[in-house]
């Protein structure tokens, strides 16, 4: 029982994203898509039909280095998300 569950996820998980079943247009979106999350359909490419799918993700972004702003712009490589993200304005 506890192998299921900790296996039924991962399997349902990779299922609707082979799928695409939680792309913006599809049927089913509002069941499977992430709602908390825009920055991962954002960066990952996944809203993007397969023939529109880039082939890499370009980014600008102005991070904090010992209490300097800087300018990163670069290829997007890989990313993680935290559970809380605020913006600072």
């Amino acid at each position: 029982m506890l192998l299921a569950a900790l296996v039924a996820p991962i399997v349902l998980r990779s299922q609707i994203a082979k799928h695409r079943l939680d792309r913006a247009t599809a049927r089913f979106s509002s069941i499977f898509r992430f709602h908390d999350a825009p920055w991962y359909y954002l960066l990952t490419g996944a809203d993007f039909s397969q023939d529109e799918k880039p082939d890499l993700i370009m980014i600008s972004a102005i991070v904090e280095v010992a209490k300097d702003a800087v300018l990163y712009v670069g290829v997007l490589d890989d990313f993680f998300l935290i559970q809380k993200v605020t913006l600072i304005a």
